[in-house]
């Protein structure tokens, strides 16, 4: 490994942009992937809320799924043979609409999860008989509304919580901004010297969205009606909550 990569342990990865020329080139793209192309899923493996030491499976129903991604490039020269520019973006749409059995089977309901993950990329670079020089900026935040739980009952789509507990989850996501910049400049001294120097920067910033206020709780054991531990209008299964954790 060369002198400037002293402080790598094990190895270098270089990872080279595409860049612009002396002739415009340029793309256009479209991807279409979810539940209209995929299997269903997987057999769920559960265990028995009555022993709680047999087991069995549960196939739960495919679920819409919609994704597509548009997108395109675009590069050439700013001036010819010296400057040049080059640009892409790309981003994501994602739709899922999970349905649900609540409270393990008897409240029916559905939650929708809708998510934006950008990806956008532009550069500049220079080129001459001395100088060769860029600056790039990747830009990929993410927007997310809407929180799915798993799925966990004894049935399909069944969710041990109720629908109100999970009234919540319609709004409940994430925002997440992050951001990276680059340069590198490689100046020629002389035939037998030159200087060369970079700069990066990441930022990184995630945030939960729409999260109750109220403080969580759930139950550990059922709350069975009419026992001494179990006040009036407080009954239900293990699992019971009144909001998500989170």
């Amino acid at each position: 490994i060369p002198a400037e990569y002293g402080g790598a342990l094990g190895g270098v990865i270089s990872a080279v942009t595409k860049s612009g020329g002396n002739a415009f080139h340029g793309e256009g793209h479209y991807y279409f992937s979810g539940s209209a192309l995929s299997a269903g899923p997987v057999q769920r493996l559960v265990l028995s809320p009555v022993d709680d030491r047999t087991v069995f499976t549960v196939q739960d129903d495919k679920q819409d799924d919609v994704r597509n991604e548009v997108g395109g490039s675009l590069g050439g020269p700013i001036v010819r043979d010296r400057l040049f520019f080059f640009g892409s973006i790309s981003p994501r749409f994602n739709s899922r609409t999970n349905d649900y059995l609540f409270s393990s089977g008897i409240e029916p309901g559905s939650i929708k999860r809708d998510q934006t993950i950008m990806s956008a990329y532009g550069k500049v670079s220079y080129a001459s008989r001395r100088i060769n020089a860029y600056f790039g900026a990747l830009l990929t935040p993410t927007t997310s509304e809407g929180t799915l739980p798993t799925y966990g009952g004894t049935g399909p789509q069944f969710i041990s919580s109720s629908k109100a507990s999970n009234e919540v989850n319609v709004t409940r996501g994430y925002e997440q901004n992050q951001r990276t910049l680059t340069g590198n400049a490689d100046i020629s001294i002389s035939n037998s010297s030159f200087v060369s120097m970079k700069v990066g920067h990441f930022y990184d910033n995630y945030a939960d969205t729409g999260i109750p206020s109220t403080t969580p709780w759930y139950y550990e054991t059922p709350c069975i009606a009419g026992s001494a531990s179990c006040p009036a209008g407080f009954a239900g299964p293990r699992l019971t909550q009144n909001t998500p954790a989170v």
